[in-house]
């Protein structure tokens, strides 16, 4: 019984970390309007939905009796980091058919040029862009 428990627990943290970690993503790479609202209101509520989650898997996967817990922590950790991929690729499948729609109703040759240059970016581009802008903001946060 645990065990199902445990399983639908990691599907619900999957679920949920993958989905925050696309919109963190795709609101940090300029389209807010791509997340749920109440997301840009209270962010911090997702971040600690998917804390709490990750805390009662672990508490659930000491009692466990069918598998040990050390092989539900180390599927856990595996979650964790499949959920951040997965939602950093849908984050920039997604920016990149935002541009394809932005290039295909744009008149202007230059705006067209840069949203057909920014699509072709690779994902590892992409990801340092988003990385380069969080580290401006925490500059600019700091007094």
């Amino acid at each position: 019984m645990t065990e199902i428990i445990f399983v639908v627990f990691i599907a619900l943290y999957y679920l949920t970390f993958a989905k925050v970690s696309e919109w963190t993503i795709i609101s940090d790479l300029g389209y807010k309007s791509e997340t749920p609202e109440m997301f840009l209101r209270k962010p911090r509520w997702y971040h600690i939905a998917y804390l709490v989650l990750f805390l009662i898997i672990v508490i659930i996967s000491f009692f466990t009796t069918l598998i040990a817990w050390y092989i539900c922590i180390t599927f856990l950790i595996i979650t964790s980091f499949t959920a951040v991929m997965m939602g950093r690729i849908k984050a920039f499948n997604n920016y990149r058919k935002i541009l394809h729609e932005m290039v295909a109703d744009d008149n202007d040759p230059e705006r067209k040029a840069w949203g057909e240059a920014e699509s072709r970016k690779t994902n590892k581009e992409l990801m340092d862009k988003v990385r380069k802008r969080a580290a401006l903001s925490i500059n600019l946060s700091k007094p």
